[in-house]
């Protein structure tokens, strides 16, 4: 039989390990709130990014129906969109941050059972889960004129 005393220590501990718990559920309840509002936002930023694509798209059919399509005639219609850009890669980088917070070190085995965060590297040894996402690049267009030319090398004048 053990000293009465060593119970309470037991409990102490007990309470230590209820009170971390408790303290990691709460990071994590506010990571993951903050998350969902980010992804709320990303899908109102990329909503808003394809109604601007659908509105320069006709400005653009608008311009080549009254053969007008020239770079003067376009001058700010992209404005909008790099703004959007911008804000969407703000946001992206603001959710990876947050996924990567609780990372594991480098090096560090992850707990069994454990599932990598999106994006992050398979472990050493380990065989991919997904396959690499495909480029998405289009190659460039280029207005010249009253032309289109497709190609990096057609600068615009």
């Amino acid at each position: 039989m053990g000293n009465f005393f060593d119970r309470f220590t037991d409990l102490d501990k007990l309470r230590d390990q209820a009170e971390d718990l408790w303290e990691r559920s709460l990071r994590e309840t506010k990571r993951q709130a903050a998350l969902g509002k980010l992804r709320v936002h990303l899908i109102e930023l990329q909503g808003r990014m394809n109604l601007e694509f659908r509105r320069l798209g006709q400005t653009v059919w608008t311009l080549h129906s009254d053969d007008t399509l020239t770079k003067k005639n376009l001058s700010g219609a992209f404005d909008v969109l790099e703004a959007l850009a911008d804000e969407i890669a703000e946001a992206k980088a603001e959710m990876t941050r947050l996924t990567s917070d609780d990372m594991p070190a480098p090096g560090a085995t992850p707990p069994p059972g454990a599932t990598p965060a999106p994006g992050a590297a398979p472990a050493p040894g380990a065989a991919p889960t997904e396959a690499p996402a495909a480029d998405e690049s289009a190659p460039d267009r280029h207005l010249e004129g009253d032309h289109v030319h497709s190609g990096a090398d057609a600068p615009l004048e």
